[in-house]
């Protein structure tokens, strides 16, 4: 990367911390984790196909991001929502 781009990335992420409180990756993490937990709900897509969409390297790592944010994975979060 050149040098001018590595600071304006830094100072995009200084400008994101100071504007909405988080890192730029941990906005990007919770902006993915809440469009999957959507179409879980919403559409009837395979949870490896939603995982695919939105940027997860397979269901599983979908699964582990997901658990860790809310405390289900995103078969029990379906189930729970009356989709099955």
């Amino acid at each position: 990367m050149r040098p001018w781009r590595l600071a304006a990335a830094a100072l995009l992420a200084l400008a994101l911390v100071a504007v909405i409180g988080v890192v730029s990756w941990d906005a990007v993490r919770t902006h993915r984790l809440a469009a999957a937990r959507k179409d879980l709900v919403h559409t009837s897509s395979s949870i490896a196909a939603i995982a695919h969409r939105w940027g997860f390297c397979d269901a599983s790592h979908l699964g582990r991001e997901f658990r860790r944010e809310f405390s289900m994975s995103p078969g029990d979060y379906r189930a729970v929502h009356g989709i099955a």
